[in-house]
């Protein structure tokens, strides 16, 4: 039966809008990344490409015929197909590296996103199946995250000049990730630890940052740029995206929007974590965006197994809960519990025992393989299990007038010891998560979130497993045996339930809208003021929060070091070793080198290796030794070159040992000749 004249002439527009959206969008990134971050349109054009090679391909034939997930909306496919592939193909680019294949990576992607369309007969009819796989409803969500990313990654910049010095503008977890990204660039998986550099693999969610070194082999650019500038920027699409799907099967396609809106957009009116809210949080922690995406296709799969085949959504959400501990191990301690009580619950009540011990039998092995792993790195961070003392920590470092605080602590010093803990958690609970407790009471009381008549929905059901295992795990989660890092663990997940609580806010938002409606004209006047007011606030203080976060200094270097800097990287082999001066700075030498450093942000490191030694040798060195001990230790940390002060440090008297090849104001650069040459491959 044909479409009457009138019905395709009212539909034509809305077509063209959402065509427009999927091929606009990808492509007005482009020309930002060009024109502000002086990407090469090529470059651009081969990342974005990329996210269908690696991305959609993978993730689509792992959906479709591995795991057979019901079918969903196109659209709603072609996004879970996306970001399910970035986070599973980096684990085969991994794997085949590691057993001597990486060369069958590149032709095997190629031929997958060539041969799929047409082995799956997508070339039939084009049009009408690019016509269906994506609506005009479906649209915004494409420009809204094209904005995201172009608020959260416009001030990226690496290096300033200010009033005659080199301000390093990147916080320093990202310096960290930009000389993994270098050092990986030399081979994967890593030879060594770029930032202490005869010592060998750390115990660290390393994932994120093997993505970054595919996007830069299919990019073709260098690996401060792949971080920079296509890395960085795209983990704000995934994690918008993500949310966006996590929430449109459950409450609806405006109520994910507005979702993906507030969590990506929404500013705390008050900062009680670290180091500014979730938002900074999030800009900093180039690992969390991967984590939480995780999290979030987790949540999309819970809301897929409503359907009547919901083994596939079970076993696949079971899988990613555990890769979490490559990607964010933080967040995986309290999402694999989670949705380990998911699975018994669901298939317990379906008598599905088979299931539920592969579920459960493939959580264990991953678990016990990551595990393995992380036992035989040499920077690994010493745990122990400390319950309550994350507790302890949070109240003591609390934000709140004195007077109050201290009319709280005589009040609680009554109580006996089995109450007055979880009521100090309950406090800090409320006191850090306020905003999102009121958010989830109103879907609750308004909407019937989690309510169990007349029977809970399994996406309702998983989320509140997971909010539930987060606060459990403020209390059980491992610390860190050094008592100043005793927050390392557990603070990562106040990052993880700010965002899923102010996802939430979208879908409570509407409902605050609708039921505005139903009371009358002068009721939604009323609410459409209040959050007209309420977005122009917040868009003011969006702008303070982006500016701020992206604009912190982590670190000041002169002009001449910054000169050496540069002729390191230009004029030395790729896999040179450097001495320099400012290892217990907060400064990534092995960033602005693109070379490896004997030791450098030592204060960081000390809790995951033992560098007093290396620090002492170092100090003793740039303090003055003779040539015979100074050959030594060059030789032990295979040094080729030494970054010094050119007034303050004296060179040993044995001009064979090494000479100055270039100089700049008060930095000099000395090419080292040593007695042997060792290989890092023997560490």
């Amino acid at each position: 039966m044909e479409t009457p004249i009138e019905d395709r002439r009212t539909r034509r527009p809305t077509q063209w809008f959402a065509m427009a959206s999927l091929v606009g969008a990808p492509l007005l990134l482009i020309v930002f990344l060009t024109l502000r971050h002086g990407l090469e349109p090529v470059a651009g054009a081969r990342a974005v490409a990329a996210l269908y090679f690696l991305g959609i391909v993978p993730g689509y034939l792992t959906q479709r015929f591995l795991f057979r997930i019901p079918s969903t909306t196109p659209f709603e496919t072609l996004l879970s197909s996306l970001l399910l592939g970035v986070l599973v193909t980096p684990f085969l680019w991994y794997a085949l590296c590691c057993v001597g294949m990486s060369g069958v990576f590149a032709p095997l992607m190629l031929a997958l996103g060539v041969g799929t369309p047409i082995a799956l007969g997508w070339h039939r009819r084009t049009g009408s199946r690019l016509r269906r796989l994506i609506t005009a409803a479906d649209a915004p969500i494409l420009w809204l995250t094209l904005l995201l990313v172009v608020v959260w990654s416009f001030q990226t910049t690496l290096l300033e000049t200010r009033d005659g010095q080199v301000v390093i503008v990147p916080h320093s977890e990202h310096s960290q990730h930009a000389s993994w990204a270098v050092e990986l660039s030399r081979g994967v998986p890593a030879a060594t630890t770029p930032s202490i550099a005869h010592a060998g693999n750390w115990g660290y969610h390393y994932m994120p940052d093997v993505w970054c070194d595919m996007m830069r082999r299919a990019a073709d650019v260098d690996p401060i740029t792949a971080y920079f500038h296509i890395a960085l920027p795209f983990r704000y699409l995934l994690v918008s995206l993500g949310c966006y799907l996590m929430l449109v099967g459950r409450f609806g396609r405006l109520a994910a929007l507005a979702g993906a809106a507030c969590m990506l957009a929404f500013v705390e009116p008050a900062r009680f974590s670290f180091p500014k809210g979730w938002l900074s949080y999030l800009h900093y922690s180039y690992p969390t965006a991967f984590g939480l995406t995780g999290v979030l296709l987790c949540l999309y799969y819970a809301s897929t197994a409503e359907r009547e085949r919901p083994r596939g959504p079970l076993l696949l959400a079971s899988i990613l809960s555990v890769l979490l501990l490559w990607y964010k191990a933080n967040f995986a301690l309290a999402v694999a519990p989670a949705v380990a009580l998911w699975v018994v619950v669901v298939l317990v009540k379906r008598r599905d025992y088979r299931w539920l011990a592969l579920c459960l039998g493939v959580q264990g092995l991953l678990a016990a393989i990551r595990y393995v792993e992380l036992s035989g790195a040499e920077l690994r961070a010493s745990l122990v299990l400390a319950p309550w003392a994350f507790v302890q920590w949070w109240w003591n470092s609390l934000a709140m007038p004195s007077a109050a605080k201290e009319v709280l602590g005589q009040t609680l010093a009554g109580m006996p010891e089995l109450l007055r803990w979880p009521t100090i958690l309950a406090i800090c609970i409320i006191h850090r998560f306020h905003i999102g407790i009121l958010v989830l009471l109103f879907l609750v009381l308004g909407w019937g979130f989690a309510r169990r008549r007349p029977r809970m929905q399994l996406f309702d059901l998983l989320f509140v497993l997971i909010l539930s295992c987060c606060v459990a795990g403020f209390v059980l989660f491992p610390v860190q045996s050094n008592q100043a890092w005793v927050w390392n663990v557990s603070i990562h997940v106040w990052a993880l339930v700010s965002a899923l609580v102010f996802a939430l806010m979208g879908p409570a938002l509407c409902h605050l809208v609708r039921g505005a409606m139903r009371h009358g004209t002068m009721a939604a006047a009323a609410v459409c003021a209040c959050l007209l007011v309420g977005t122009v606030y917040n868009t003011l203080a969006l702008r303070r929060e982006a500016l701020w976060a992206t604009r912190v200094s982590s670190g000041v270097i002169s002009e001449g070091f910054h000169a050496c800097c540069r002729y390191i990287e230009a004029s030395t082999a790729p896999d040179a070793v450097i001495l320099q001066p400012k290892f217990e700075d907060y400064i990534f030498v092995s960033m602005l080198t693109q070379r490896r450093s004997v030791l450098e942000y030592a204060v960081a490191l000390a809790p995951w290796y033992n560098i007093e030694p290396i620090a002492a040798d170092l100090s003793r060195f740039y303090s003055g030794m003779t040539a015979e001990a100074a050959r030594d230790l060059l030789d032990r940390y295979q040094v080729d070159y030494v970054l010094a002060d050119a007034h303050a440090f004296t060179p040993p008297a044995d001009d064979s040992l090494m000479r100055m090849v270039f100089s700049n104001k008060d930095t000099a650069v000395y090419r080292v000749h040593r007695r042997t040459e060792f290989s890092l491959a023997g560490f």
